[in-house]
């Protein structure tokens, strides 16, 4: 199995194994490729578009794409701090940013940090 990045060839295949994907999970057709696109040509813009911060893969075996993944680095934060208890993971920020935001909270309300999210203590 080869791992590579998508190419806009690749979109009549990828959309294949969406399909697929989507009979055999039916909670995958509610996820949207783009909502300002129209649906066919949503995944051919989202390869087109890659860059450092967005990638699409694309598996392939025996010369057939097999699967495929679109990741980012942009991710929205905020309602993952406040829907779970990130703690352990410095709640998805930075180290620095995390201890710098903890201690100006700490000095503002003398300790009263205890259960709060990064989101409050930023404030």
């Amino acid at each position: 199995m080869k791992i590579r990045d998508a190419q806009v060839r690749d979109h009549d295949e990828l959309l294949q194994i969406i399909a697929r994907s989507q009979l055999r999970c039916p909670a995958l057709a509610q996820v949207s490729l783009r909502e300002e696109s129209p649906p066919d040509y949503a995944l051919a813009r989202i390869i087109r578009q890659q860059g450092p911060e967005d990638k699409v893969l694309v598996a392939q075996s025996a010369g057939q794409l097999v699967g495929c993944m679109s990741v980012t680095s942009m991710v929205a934060v905020g309602p993952l701090q406040e829907n779970f208890d990130l703690q352990i993971y410095d709640q998805l920020v930075q180290p620095d940013v995390y201890e710098a935001a903890l201690a100006a909270h700490t000095q503002r309300n003398a300790g009263a940090t205890v259960g709060k999210s990064i989101t409050e203590i930023m404030k």
